[in-house]
């Protein structure tokens, strides 16, 4: 029996409805045409009165803690490789890797906060430099960064010609037409774990890849060094931006916004991830496509992780619950005081999509892989029809709250 992820999800007394979708009649390799998404009721447009202060109040401290948190743990990566890379060997790379995968939920758990005009989607003055870009693009360019199956001597850490430094990969992971991710969480993965070319399994790269006394292994060691200290660097400037003791920081200047302007960012920002990325490019993109390599996580295996704490975050600022267990004002109680049903119809549509999520079979390269009239593809179509409607109704309460919110991401 294959295994599933099970997760307990406090649902009262809601009930997991679905239908199951339609199998189409395409070829193996595509994903089977989903399930249209049901249109919810249109929302009154007229005026209301609210005061979202705790709300916002909420959600910014919800910000600082989790970025605070993520950096903490992208440290606790960082001392992980360098112990690895102190002394290589199958204990140290191992330990490094579960590392790595229990990191990255406070990471995850940030993307709710993404897309909402914040410090992770700022750019620079050459408008290039995304912190986003950085810290979670994917899929990886494998062979632009190391060898790859049928290539041994392709990637930078295989192109002595080209010296390894941090300003020559932020270079690369600011070019535009670039193939792949060459920094952040995905990059450092594929270091860790190397190519993935089992169906059901991670990779398997050997530790003596980064045994020191060879150029290319040193070079090797030098990327992942790179790579990791990159993120923290990353991570630390977010949270210091979030931090609500900066007063150069971005949390004092969206704490002053006007409230409406703040919710059309922070409700497109959990819309989008919704609809968007957790529904679009973590599990339509690899299913259209059927290929491995598409999926988030794909070295690791654990792609399964990233849609589970993704959605963990919209429910932490939808609910006001904060990673300590305490309890703040959450966007459910502004929405219940102005529409009750309303509030109850994204509380359901949260927990449908989390359940759908949590019953996509693992790993998920097993999903891709199979036919599109299978079982286990039509879980991940549920999954994408829920995490839809999830983003679609966030969108209502921006339309009654006099809000503009988009799920979708802007015409260019």
């Amino acid at each position: 029996m294959h295994r599933r992820r099970s997760f307990a999800i406090q649902v009262g007394l809601l009930a997991l409805v679905v239908s199951a979708t339609a199998a189409a009649q395409n070829a193996p390799a595509q994903r089977a045409k989903p399930t249209k998404t049901v249109k919810s009721a249109p929302v009154a447009a007229k005026p209301v009165s609210f005061d979202a202060k705790p709300q916002l109040a909420a959600y910014a401290q919800l910000a600082a803690e989790s970025y605070a948190q993520a950096a903490a743990e992208s440290e606790r990566l960082k001392r992980a490789v360098d112990e690895f890379l102190k002394t290589p060997s199958d204990t140290a790379l191992n330990e490094a890797r579960a590392i790595w995968v229990n990191a990255r939920p406070a990471w995850l758990r940030t993307l709710a906060f993404r897309f909402a005009q914040g410090p992770v989607d700022a750019t620079d003055a050459k408008n290039t430099a995304i912190p986003a870009r950085r810290i979670d693009a994917w899929p990886i360019d494998d062979a632009g960064i190391d060898y790859v199956e049928g290539n041994p001597t392709a990637g930078l850490i295989n192109d002595t010609k080209v010296a390894l430094t941090r300003e020559e990969l932020l270079k690369r992971a600011q070019a535009d037409g670039r193939p792949g991710a060459v920094l952040g969480w995905h990059a450092i993965e594929f270091l860790l774990w190397g190519q993935d070319l089992a169906a059901y399994g991670a990779g398997q790269r050997p530790f003596t890849d980064f045994l020191a006394g060879q150029v290319n292994n040193d070079r090797r060691r030098t990327y992942l060094k790179l790579a990791t200290d990159q993120l923290v660097d990353d991570l630390k400037s977010l949270a210091a931006a979030w931090d609500l003791k900066n007063k150069q920081g971005y949390a004092p200047r969206f704490l002053v916004l006007n409230q409406r302007e703040a919710l059309d960012n922070t409700l497109t920002g959990l819309a989008r991830t919704a609809y968007q990325e957790i529904a679009g490019r973590a599990i339509a993109t690899p299913l259209d496509s059927g290929d491995q390599r598409d999926e988030s996580s794909d070295a690791s295996d654990t792609s399964d992780r990233d849609m589970f704490f993704a959605l963990r975050g919209i429910r932490a600022v939808w609910t006001g619950e904060a990673p300590t267990g305490a309890q703040r004002a959450g966007f459910d109680q502004l929405v219940q005081r102005v529409d009750p049903a309303l509030a109850a119809r994204v509380t359901l549509a949260l927990h449908r999509a989390e359940n759908a999520v949590s019953a996509i079979e693992i790993p998920f390269d097993r999903t891709i892989a199979a036919p599109v009239d299978s079982a286990m593809r039509q879980k991940a179509e549920v999954a994408i029809t829920a995490l839809r409607a999830l983003g679609t109704t966030l969108r209502d309460v921006g339309t009654r709250l006099g809000a503009t919110v988009q799920v979708e991401a802007p015409a260019p």
